[in-house]
């Protein structure tokens, strides 16, 4: 896919992802802009599909000084530095892929006014735990990026915001989403919960986050485990997490910014997800952005695999 420095360096390998997920997070870090904006969406018509592909095509041999350069940058989808027929294959991929997604939920913050408090009942969100105090679990303007949710949690009371869902009768269930440590040293993270999944707090079918010293942690019920893997987060970043359940088998999987981390997953609790939760660590005080919520359902395995 070309010899981009971001790709090869961090083996982005699932660059078929939400708006403003991965590439966007890339573009955020390095100055490429606000992060406002579908890869892979050439033609700026909101949508992702055969027309960019056809657009790129026409442009690819002899016209590519006439795009703009917000253009350039969406079109040159696999990040190798040239626009070509590689990515109109990249972008044809993720059409495949998307048309398998049934979308539950999908929230980039956008719409609600800054300042939103999720205790207000102003957004489809509810406080379980309300860390520092509900003023401090709120939609707020970075300056650059759009609006996103803040939580901050509290030495010994953790934030946890919960959406409630109905799952439907799909194998794979899929929480991807975008998030920022801020400050502290115990970040949080998320959890597909249930009533039935065991455990006094957090009820975790099964959990994924961002633990203390710059690791990554899975776990269910209450219980969270580190996980084995050389990648690390610091605050001050994003990073794009997803995390899958494959509901037949009990199983689920964790990526960072595209990586799977474990290839043999984790083990779930045996218990059908009535909520997903975001949160702040309660380990000291703790503040982390989250962006990008998309939820969906599948019974493809590509799941796994983009």
């Amino acid at each position: 896919m070309g010899t981009n420095v971001f790709y090869n360096s961090n083996a982005v390998s699932d660059y078929y992802c939400y708006k403003n997920s991965v590439m966007d997070k890339y573009a955020r870090n390095n100055g490429l802009g606000t992060a406002e904006h579908y890869y892979g969406d050439v033609n700026s018509d909101d949508e992702i599909d055969i027309n960019d592909i056809g657009f790129i095509m026409s442009v690819s041999a002899d016209l590519i000084t006439n795009l703009t350069d917000v253009q350039k940058i969406v079109a040159d989808y696999n990040l190798d530095g040239v626009i070509d027929g590689f990515d109109a294959a990249a972008i044809d991929t993720y059409a495949n892929v998307e048309g398998i997604k049934n979308h539950l939920h999908t929230d980039d913050f956008d719409d609600y006014a800054v300042n939103t408090t999720i205790s207000s009942g102003s957004t489809p969100y509810f406080v379980q735990y309300n860390g520092t105090g509900n003023g401090n679990q709120v939609i707020i303007s970075d300056g650059t990026n759009g609006k996103l949710l803040q939580l901050q949690g509290s030495s010994g009371w953790a934030a946890d915001v919960r959406y409630n869902f109905t799952a439907d009768d799909k194998q794979y269930l899929v929480l991807e989403f975008d998030v920022k440590p801020v400050s502290g040293s115990d970040p949080g993270g998320v959890n597909f919960g249930s009533s039935g999944a065991g455990g006094t707090w957090t009820n975790s079918v099964c959990r994924f986050g961002l633990g203390t010293n710059g690791e990554f942690y899975c776990g269910k019920n209450d219980s969270a485990t580190v996980i084995n893997t050389s990648m690390t987060h610091s605050n001050g970043n994003w990073y794009h997490l997803k995390m899958v359940l494959d509901r037949t088998n009990n199983i689920y999987y964790t990526f960072v910014d595209g990586v799977l981390l474990d290839e043999n997953g984790f083990q779930a609790a045996s218990a059908t997800p009535e909520w997903f939760s975001l949160g702040a660590g309660n380990n000291g005080t703790n503040t982390i952005y989250y962006d990008n919520i998309d939820l969906y359902s599948s019974d493809s395995s590509l799941c796994i695999t983009r």
